[in-house]
């Protein structure tokens, strides 16, 4: 989605120039740009998440087969 309005800017910069839509598609670039941001950094976050969550679930799943062979031997 940027990298296309991006692109469509770039190839129609003489058009855009010329009926002074200058501020509408740096608004326009800007609007896209902070989503794009945004969505980028929440993604960053939780796939940072992944790795210690699934690491603490093995860890429990351990520690649970290990009092459960322990309990079956009584």
């Amino acid at each position: 989605m940027l990298t296309g309005q991006v692109e469509e800017m770039y190839g129609g910069h003489t058009i855009v120039k010329a009926f002074n839509g200058e501020e509408e598609a740096i608004k326009e670039f800007e609007k896209a740009n902070d989503t794009l941001y945004h969505s980028a950094w929440k993604s960053q976050f939780l796939s940072g998440l992944i790795h210690p969550v699934m690491n603490f679930v093995g860890n429990v799943g351990y520690v649970a087969v290990a009092i459960l062979r322990r309990l079956s031997c009584y």
